[in-house]
């Protein structure tokens, strides 16, 4: 679909929604190995590293005598794995919006192109001062991280189609989304956000319970099984001999699927905020017919 082709009339989310639907599919097939595989795989390294070093936190226990030096370097191993996974899921959200932007510009669409866009120092600069900041506002006051995610939610179609980077990017997104003729409290482009946001956190959530819901239900029937039996034996002297090797294979199996399916909702956010970015754009540089007629007096 060419760029300039959306054209997104007042009140009409669902017809957002339902864009963003058809650009997201075509975006799967291309590019979602390329672009899912990485992260997912994190996440199940994540899960199977949070596993096998609680087990030798444990087994360290009784040996450490006052001694917590081996449970900080556990510790400190498990926050370098968090941090891996929680970085290359940020980067491979940002490469969505790359797959997003060569959809909606009819450019073939290429996941090591997107790579390599999200991989540039300036572009990965700009994702990680916006992270910092959102970051910041969220520790010290919620509200202040809650209006930076709102007013900076199109700063990465901004970095694709105006070839902004840094503060002038984030400013920019600014602009769109407060932008209002009459400069209410809540912009209207404030609120599109707002909605598009709640939208996408409720698919996220709903993904993520259709496939952990039912694997966690057999995980547990598995473990109550296996603690029993240990209880009843009197094996397990070890906490964590009550968790069975078998469980943290589970649990990573249940992390990657997961992982798989939300980068699914990720696609759609990406092709989502696109899409408003160019409604925004619109209504801030004149192209809104509507709004044209209210400034000049004519009747709709």
């Amino acid at each position: 679909m060419p760029l300039d082709a959306f054209r997104l009339e007042r009140g009409s989310l669902l017809i957002l929604l339902d864009e963003a639907v058809t650009v997201a599919r075509a975006m799967v097939r291309p590019l979602f190995l390329g672009l899912v595989l990485p992260p997912a795989l994190a996440g199940a390294l994540m899960a199977a590293a949070q596993g096998f070093l609680m087990g030798g936190f444990f087994q360290m226990a009784p040996q450490s005598n006052g001694d917590f030096s081996m449970f900080l370097g556990h510790f400190a191993l498990f926050f370098l794995v968090m941090f891996f996974y929680m970085t290359l899921l940020a980067l491979a959200s940002a490469a969505t919006f790359a797959g997003a932007a060569q959809e909606l510009q009819g450019e073939r669409l290429s996941a090591l192109a997107c790579w390599r866009w999200v991989l540039r120092p300036r572009n990965a600069g700009t994702i990680f001062l916006m992270g910092l900041f959102i970051t910041i506002g969220s520790i010290f006051c919620l509200l202040p991280g809650i209006y930076l995610m709102v007013v900076w939610a199109i700063v990465l179609p901004v970095m694709l189609r105006e070839n902004l980077l840094g503060l002038e990017a984030l400013s920019r997104s600014r602009q769109l989304v407060i932008y209002g003729p009459d400069k209410p409290l809540f912009s209207p482009g404030m609120g599109w956000v707002l909605l598009v946001g709640i939208t996408v956190v409720v698919l996220n959530y709903g993904v993520s319970m259709a496939i952990q819901f039912p694997l966690g239900i057999i995980q547990q029937i598995l473990l109550t099984r296996h603690i029993m039996g240990q209880v009843q034996t009197g094996v397990a002297a070890n906490p964590m001999q009550m968790f069975p090797s078998w469980f943290f294979v589970l649990q990573s199996l249940s992390a990657f699927a997961a992982g798989m399916a939300q980068m699914l909702v990720v696609f759609f956010s990406a092709s989502a905020y696109h899409l408003l970015y160019l409604r925004l754009k619109g209504r801030r540089e004149g192209h809104d017919l509507i709004a044209a007629l209210d400034r000049l007096g004519i009747p709709e």
